[in-house]
């Protein structure tokens, strides 16, 4: 994963330093299967999908994406690989983390 990842997101995408492929890139070089986070969901944080990266790439330029998003992306650029969540948090996290395509390789467990 760290070798490859980087390979293929700069050679399938242009700007390959965009801030969202780069937290992937970051994710999978720093990756770390004990790094832990406690993490809380705001209840009214719109959950991005697939088709959503576009809507969402134009309101993190606009710097109008809810600060959660840039958080999370500094946690999961350090490679954290273990999340903490309340029940009632687990299934929205794993749909955000889905969206950051890493929701394969990490874990989400109860607070």
């Amino acid at each position: 994963m760290k070798e490859i990842t980087p390979l293929i997101i700069e050679n399938r995408f242009k700007n390959s330093k965009q801030p969202y492929l780069q937290t992937i890139v970051d994710f999978s070089t720093n990756y770390n299967s004990e790094k832990k986070i406690e993490v809380t969901i705001p209840k009214d944080l719109k959950v991005y999908h697939g088709a959503d990266i576009e809507e969402f790439t134009q309101k993190f330029k606009q710097n109008k994406l809810a600060p959660f998003y840039g958080n999370l992306m500094k946690i999961i650029s350090r490679g954290t690989s273990l999340y903490v969540a309340n029940k009632q948090d687990q299934e929205k996290l794993a749909e955000i983390l889905e969206f950051f395509t890493i929701r394969d390789y990490v874990k989400i467990v109860d607070k």
